[in-house]
């Protein structure tokens, strides 16, 4: 049970405190919630604790590792977000009684969603995407003249995280420019396209197409990017 000192409600949309790491009780069943927003260090969904409510829409945080039987039972939600690399374990009856159409999952995980999703019971049938597909459709849904979408590899404690981003082409141009190493960029041939590599001053490393003008990068840019450079340190 979850002290009351670490949550709000209010007309029907919860909040929950980051040091509230495991959600469960009977305080939140049938509240008629249209929203719960979960708490960035929360780790455990208990059994039944969401059930019989009118929830839309879930984001499961990175520190997330439990979702327990029944835990959001007949809700109104349609989409899930999973933030966490490593796949939480999810009871088969999780998710019962919900309209769910869509799941994004990250994409370096894709696969070990979609295993452990598969034993999962939805009530019809569901679209596992991944978060980096997702965030190319929403930037291609708006056209945005002078803008360049790149996709960037940003160093996280030895590791890479991978984002896309949409840029002003001036403002871009001038966080090259004002960098004067010559070595803080390359160019790599992928599948016989050639991009173009920035370092910048917080060694990100960003991709991007030039010929006689810039073009967008698309998902399958970043696929070949992710797949034909993750292991190269020359590069990284």
């Amino acid at each position: 049970m979850v002290e009351k000192r670490l949550y709000l409600i209010k007309d029907g949309e919860l909040w929950f405190s980051d040091q509230v790491l495991v959600i469960d009780g009977d305080d939140f069943k049938r509240k008629s919630l249209h929203y719960a927003h979960l708490g960035d260090k929360t780790t455990k969904v208990g059994e039944s604790t969401f059930e019989g409510n009118y929830l839309k829409q879930i984001h499961f945080h990175k520190k997330m590792k439990f979702i327990e039987s029944r835990a959001f039972a007949n809700n109104r939600i349609e989409k899930i977000v999973f933030s966490r690399l490593e796949v939480p374990q999810i009871a088969k009856d999780a998710f019962v009684g919900n309209p769910i159409n869509t799941i994004i999952v990250p994409y370096e995980t894709i696969d070990d969603y979609r295993k452990v999703l598969s034993e999962v019971e939805f009530d019809q049938e569901v679209t596992i995407i991944s978060n980096i597909r997702t965030k190319f459709n929403k930037l291609y849904e708006i056209d945005k003249p002078e803008t360049l979408i790149l996709v960037i590899a940003k160093p996280v404690y030895g590791d890479y995280i991978w984002r896309i981003e949409q840029e002003e082409i001036v403002d871009f141009e001038t966080k090259m420019n004002k960098d004067e190493n010559q070595f803080d960029f390359k160019d790599i041939m992928i599948d016989d396209i050639q991009y173009h590599i920035f370092k910048d001053n917080r060694h990100n490393v960003i991709f991007y197409r030039k010929d006689e003008n810039y073009q967008d990068l698309t998902f399958e840019d970043f696929e070949r990017i992710y797949k034909g450079v993750t292991n190269r340190k020359d590069i990284l």
